[in-house]
């Protein structure tokens, strides 16, 4: 059932023969293929335009699909990267860009875990990187995708983690349906038992208890307008097992690395719970003996680091339709910025 809304080689395919400009960042371009398991990754490094022995980033975003090409031309975190002097990777997820392969929905964190360790390698081996100053950088359901490559990959020296859940799969999805419900104007009575039946219909070990939590959501417009709701023959219900990704909480995993982090959450953020998961990484980190990470909360803004009104995902895609109006948050890229300055 689908509950989760998400031989080493590398081969140098071209090398820009010209430093591009991003808004006045000067960078050069190196596009390489990327052999993980089943899985080709088409991926960008980019360099800053002068210098060598750079810092690296690699950028592993969240849920849907990704275009590494946009990414270059676009993003403004990209671009500080490249002014503080780090090469970044960026790729295209299988079945997308150039990439190639399809991910499986009960091994799609596994999956991107073993991509992302591959690419980490990747730029270990790389005549223009420092192999001892190699971070991650990335959100959403990087949280779990990360949780899986961190902890024991002694070749990555910093993370960089905003709106990253620190719940299982289940109760985010289930956090975002009730927030979506508050943001339509339902009782906070009407939105928490939608989030109730979300989770009963994840987690029901029988098909009656499927079925009756599939019943009530599907006939709810809340799910209707995020396309969450759906339906079984009870010969293709099967409950959730104990090994299942929907179980992963990242806090098992980033909860307990010792290397430089920062968490950054967005304080109007309705897809994941920014209260409980500042709340969980700092005493989750602190526990560990971490000496060197920041939990930072930032004001006013979605899920997407956005600013906002209200953070609901109808409000995000009102403004992402209209050009100009969805703007990334200077103080999300100030925090980036002085801590990348600390650690540097």
């Amino acid at each position: 059932m689908k509950y989760l809304i998400i031989i080493f080689s590398v081969i140098l395919m071209r090398i820009s023969a010209s430093a591009q400009e991003n808004n006045e960042v000067l960078f050069r371009t190196e596009e390489i293929t990327v052999k993980a398991g089943r899985f080709g990754i088409k991926a960008d490094i980019i360099f800053p335009a002068e210098g060598k022995n750079f810092p690296a980033v690699v950028f592993c975003t969240g849920s849907g699909p990704t275009d590494r090409k946009a990414s270059i031309k676009y993003s403004k975190a990209m671009r500080l990267f490249i002014k503080k002097g780090y090469a970044v990777l960026i790729d295209d997820k299988p079945g997308y860009g150039g990439s190639t392969g399809e991910f499986s929905d009960d091994s799609l964190f596994r999956d991107r875990a073993l991509i992302l360790c591959k690419e980490i390698e990747t730029l270990k081996k790389h005549p223009a990187i420092n192999p001892l100053k190699i971070g991650v950088y990335g959100s959403s359901q990087a949280s779990y995708v990360m949780s899986l490559a961190v902890p024991d990959n002694k070749e990555v020296s910093f993370v960089i983690a905003w709106s990253c859940p620190a719940m299982n799969s289940i109760e985010q999805s289930a956090y975002l349906v009730k927030m979506q419900a508050l943001c339509g104007g339902r009782t906070k009575e009407e939105a928490e038992e939608l989030y109730k039946y979300y989770r009963l219909r994840a987690e029901a070990k029988t098909y009656a208890e499927f079925k009756d939590a599939a019943n009530y959501l599907n006939q709810d417009s809340v799910i209707a307008e995020l396309g969450w709701g759906y339906d079984l023959k009870e010969e293709e219900f099967e409950p959730l097992k104990p090994e299942s990704e929907s179980y992963i909480n990242p806090l098992d995993g980033l909860g307990r690395i010792t290397i430089p982090a920062l968490f950054i959450f967005g304080g109007k953020d309705t897809q994941i719970d920014p209260v409980q998961g500042a709340a969980e990484f700092d005493k989750s980190l602190s526990k560990a003996g971490n000496r060197n990470y920041r939990v930072l909360t930032v004001n006013g803004v979605d899920h997407n680091m956005r600013l906002t009104k209200t953070g609901s995902l109808r409000e995000q895609k009102e403004n992402y339709g209209k050009e100009g109006v969805a703007v990334l948050s200077t103080d999300f890229l100030d925090a980036l910025e002085k801590w990348l300055d600390e650690i540097k």
